[in-house]
């Protein structure tokens, strides 16, 4: 499943597919039908996981979580100013109005530059 993950190019992606349903179909079934459900059912769903979908996007480089870490980092520091507890209305606030403000002039603000 890694190296189905992980395949950049999308018909070695499919192939990689195929080759794990004929290894596993039969010893497995249940595994394969769980997959095929959850997972292999349609282009947008495998786009969601699999590399090969993700070539032509700007975060086609970002493999791991340290993107994630890295904002919620800044969202800690800068936005909630390293207070731990906040009220979830308070968050909600801070998400809807001041981070997506915030982003939205910086997105502005790279574009006019």
């Amino acid at each position: 499943l890694l190296a189905i993950m992980y395949e950049g190019d999308l018909f070695e992606a499919r192939q990689l597919i195929q080759k794990f349903r004929q290894k596993w179909e039969e010893s497995f079934p249940g595994l394969c039908d769980y997959l095929d459900k959850n997972y292999f059912q349609s282009e947008k769903r495998m786009g969601a996981w699999m590399k090969a979908y993700r070539q032509d996007a700007f975060y086609a480089g970002m493999d791991t979580n340290n993107y994630v870490e890295s904002w919620h980092n800044h969202l800690k520091m800068h936005f909630l100013k390293r207070q731990f507890k906040v009220r979830a209305d308070r968050m909600v606030y801070l998400l809807s109005d001041v981070v997506v403000n915030y982003f939205k002039n910086e997105e502005f603000q790279a574009y006019v530059r």
